[in-house]
């Protein structure tokens, strides 16, 4: 078992935050094949505190079976997973998967998804978000993650005090790329309803 950038020090072990790190945490399965819901029974406690104290973890090498065992893990950890309103389930193109999983939002192969704020816009949002890469990508295919906290923290002062006086203001156009319409967002073609 391995954690921090995959490297682990018979001081430190995969758990042990104190150490320098970049986000995620990464800990890697100590066997191949090893199932994850299986391997969070005994660890639970120590992913949710680096969780916690890091603000992300990748757990890599894990036999996750399919959308239903990250469902299970899922639960585990954090209790039961929650669905996406049903209004921002039209903002972003997603399958369901099964129970309460869908696939991440579905964009052609030659367009970029930009680091964002997961439901930012909306009242309420997800306190944790998972990605299974069932089949991992032969090039590209990272996914962008960010620590909000970490950014906040490294913007000039000015800026912050900027954005803390003036708010912010969230602009998004649909209908382009691989965006939906309008209409499907709002379930309406009536500008004056929307």
């Amino acid at each position: 078992m391995q954690g921090s950038q995959d490297s682990e020090s018979e001081a430190t072990g995969p758990f042990d935050t104190s150490v320098e790190s970049v986000n995620p945490w990464v800990i890697s399965a100590p066997r191949p094949g090893l199932a994850l819901a299986t391997w969070l029974k005994e660890f639970r406690e120590d992913v949710v505190r680096v969780v916690d104290e890091t603000g992300a973890v990748l757990l890599r090498g894990f036999d996750v079976n399919g959308a239903s065992g990250l469902e299970r893990s899922i639960e585990s950890l954090f209790g039961p997973a929650v669905e996406y309103p049903g209004d921002l389930q039209s903002v972003a193109r997603r399958k369901p998967m099964g129970g309460r999983i869908t696939t991440s939002t579905e964009y052609s192969a030659g367009l970029a998804l930009r680091l964002h704020s997961e439901c930012s816009f909306a009242v309420s949002w997800p306190m944790h978000i998972y990605f299974l890469a069932e089949v991992v990508a032969t090039s590209g295919g990272g996914t962008p993650i960010a620590d909000n906290r970490s950014i906040y923290h490294r913007m000039d002062p000015d800026i912050r005090a900027s954005f803390e006086r003036r708010g912010v203001t969230y602009l998004r156009n649909f209908g382009f790329g691989s965006t939906p319409p309008w209409q499907d967002i709002f379930n309406s073609s009536d500008p004056s309803v929307v």
